[in-house]
């Protein structure tokens, strides 16, 4: 039970899981497929997370860019960089 709360399984979960188990032998498919739904939810959150890290990567750049360039082009970097970041985020930087 401890693995399954490391792996962000909601309570409701953890305890249909037990509840299953207690069952034994003749709820292992049931089992199976609770384990294998958990699974594809934690897969769709790390591409979920995987992309949010894609659009910090983009502004870390975007921000070393802007820390890099003169003095004077930082005003015009500014209003025409976030249109350039692979994110298309609408806020400005």
């Amino acid at each position: 039970m401890m693995r399954l709360k490391a792996t962000g399984m909601p309570i409701a979960g953890m305890q249909a899981f037990a509840a299953l188990r207690a069952d034994g032998q003749p709820t292992m498919g049931a089992r199976r497929d609770l384990l294998v739904a958990h699974r594809d939810a934690v897969l769709a959150r790390i591409a979920e997370l995987q992309i949010n890290l894609g659009a910090i990567v983009d502004k870390i750049a975007y921000y070393e860019a802007a820390a890099q360039a003169p003095v004077a082009d930082r005003s015009t970097r500014h209003t025409d960089e976030p249109q350039a970041l692979s994110h298309q985020e609408k806020d400005s930087p």
